[in-house]
């Protein structure tokens, strides 16, 4: 249990997953999975603050989709093949992509896999995997610092924004 004064407490968006599969002649096999998140739905019920978090949350944010989609195939009885791809798309309502946080948060990502295994016998094998992703972020400053009697002492670092190639 998180208790005492700097305690927090809330729930978590909530989701849907749906997904289906086919085996085909019994060396294919294809799969698609679909997630939608409601990320407008998180509330907080318990803050060591005094900020109106829920409004903030249910304007800000909205329901986000993911699909993945992949297929397997055995070229030989020992090498299954391996191609997939996952898209994300933005858990921000329009308008918000371009509002300034704290820190990067994801607006849209898209993700391509590929891999082959070898089948040494029922018990040992061993995989190979690549995975390219291509993520695209929020812009944020690092830091920033408010003088409420005096706003020339203001400090604020540049705005920066970036996406993400990762192999």
């Amino acid at each position: 249990e998180d208790s005492g004064s700097y305690s927090w407490r809330f729930r978590s968006p909530s989701r849907l997953l749906v997904g289906a599969a086919v085996t085909v002649a019994q060396r294919l096999i294809i799969s698609a999975d679909y997630e939608r998140s409601w990320y407008q739905t998180t509330h907080l019920q318990y803050a060591p603050i005094d900020v109106a978090h829920n409004e903030w949350l249910d304007e800000c944010f909205k329901a986000s989709n993911t699909l993945r989609v992949g297929a397997e195939a055995y070229i030989l009885p020992f090498l299954p093949v391996r191609v997939g791809y996952i898209w994300s798309g933005s858990a921000l309502r329009k308008g918000y992509e371009d509002v300034v946080f704290t820190h990067p948060l994801p607006t849209r990502e898209s993700i391509i896999t590929a891999g082959f295994g070898l089948k040494f016998n029922n018990n040992i094998y061993l995989d190979f995997a690549y995975q390219y992703s291509n993520t695209h972020y929020t812009p944020f400053q690092t830091f920033y610092a408010i003088d409420s009697y005096d706003p020339d002492l203001d400090i604020e670092s540049e705005m920066f924004s970036f996406h993400t190639m990762r192999h």
